[in-house]
């Protein structure tokens, strides 16, 4: 029976260490002074929400919202966080979508994922396009967390902008999301 209880114990910690490396440290306590009473606007495309401040909009699964920007850091630079789902502003856990938004100069895409995860494996950086631009995607995760998600990055307009747009149960990539991702003309 002792036994039975330090390998649960072992899990209890594992599990606790990866929802640790699985979100940005601000994540679990936003800044919700700082929450503007509307992250997100209506477009003239019915079901497509834009996000204020990324210059971007996309379509969300049937009831998700946008809370944010909440103030966040990875690597001691600060970013913008938006947490997307059913419920938004209860976020947490490895299965709450996110986008960032940082000044291109101050935060690189390898500097966010690093700041992620340190004891998680280096993925690489594959090319890719969203929203018609060039992107770059890797995965955040392993190892000794028991779960990888995508992340898709893109830079315009001198901001860094990092999408993770995660099913809240398997984790899986909604690909869809990702690919109904626009951006604003310049």
């Amino acid at each position: 029976m002792l036994r039975r209880f330090q390998q649960w114990g072992v899990l209890v910690l594992l599990a606790g260490a990866a929802l640790a490396c699985a979100l940005p440290q601000a994540v679990a306590e936003p800044n919700q002074a700082a929450t503007p009473e509307s992250a997100a606007t209506a477009t003239s495309d019915p079901g497509r929400t834009r996000v204020d401040g990324g210059g971007l909009s996309l379509v969300l699964p049937s009831g998700w919202s946008i809370a944010g920007p909440h103030s966040a850091e990875a690597g001691g630079v600060s970013y913008q966080l938006y947490t997307l789902g059913l419920d938004p502003a209860a976020s947490g856990g490895p299965g709450t979508s996110l986008i960032i938004i940082a000044d291109a100069a101050q935060l690189s895409a390898e500097a966010f994922v690093a700041a992620q995860c340190s004891t998680c494996p280096v993925a690489p950086f594959v090319d890719t396009q969203l929203g018609g631009l060039p992107a770059r995607r890797t995965q955040v995760g392993g190892g000794g967390v028991p779960f990888t998600v995508d992340w898709v990055f893109v830079e315009r307009g001198g901001q860094l902008i990092g999408l993770s747009m995660r099913d809240p149960e398997t984790l899986a990539t909604l690909e869809d999301v990702l690919q109904s991702v626009t951006f604003d003309s310049d």
